[in-house]
């Protein structure tokens, strides 16, 4: 899609079921998924840095809100940050493990 902005370009490809594979198994729900864990579910943070744009995903209100900012530097890949909230892992009593060789 080379006639859209960066920051356009890193929304769109968070969107459930978007893809850039022409395999039918494909699904593109890895961005997606990742967004819903994180944002939603955690509370926290997911920037995108791809290009010459930078796109921070959050919720405040209960739904993932994307920020844009474009022409800030350039990114020769994508990389992805993501923040989350420990104090809001649930901490699960340790059980032994038995492991046999």
């Amino acid at each position: 899609m080379p006639n859209i902005q960066d920051g356009d370009a890193i929304i769109q490809a968070v969107q459930e079921g978007f893809t850039t594979k022409s395999k039918p198994g494909n699904k593109g729900a890895g961005l997606d998924y990742l967004l819903s864990v994180v944002v939603l579910r955690n509370k926290g943070k997911v920037t995108i840095y791809s290009g010459r744009s930078v796109v921070q995903f959050d919720a405040p209100n209960g739904a993932v809100r994307p920020t844009a900012s474009d022409n800030v530097g350039f990114s020769p890949g994508t990389t992805i940050d993501i923040e989350i909230r420990t104090d809001t892992i649930e901490e699960l009593p340790e059980e032994r493990e038995e492991l046999q060789w």
